[in-house]
């Protein structure tokens, strides 16, 4: 089963959508100074005026995610294990 598949049952991607909220939700928290002032109130404008917003987002933008971005990532860490183990000539997995 791919990453896409896993991630089309609708009880496995609304725990990694909520915990892509709650990601983003701390670290809009972790800001400091005067620009974490700005990016806290307006973070809190969007969510109390459009509840649920945040979440829409990230549920919208996971596929794009998962399909162009992670698994780009994937790949690319892949090939990179793979010459490495080739130039060290180890036979690690």
């Amino acid at each position: 089963m791919s990453l896409i598949e896993k991630f089309q049952d609708a009880e496995k991607r609304g725990r990694v959508v909520d915990a892509c909220v709650e990601l983003v939700d701390g670290e809009v928290e972790k800001k400091k100074g005067l620009g974490g002032i700005v990016i806290k109130a307006g973070y809190g404008a969007v969510k109390g005026i459009k509840p649920g917003f945040v979440r829409k987002v990230v549920d919208g933008l996971f596929d794009r995610w998962v399909v162009g971005d992670l698994l780009a990532f994937i790949g690319r860490f892949t090939h990179s294990r793979h010459l490495l183990h080739r130039a060290c000539g180890c036979r690690c997995r």
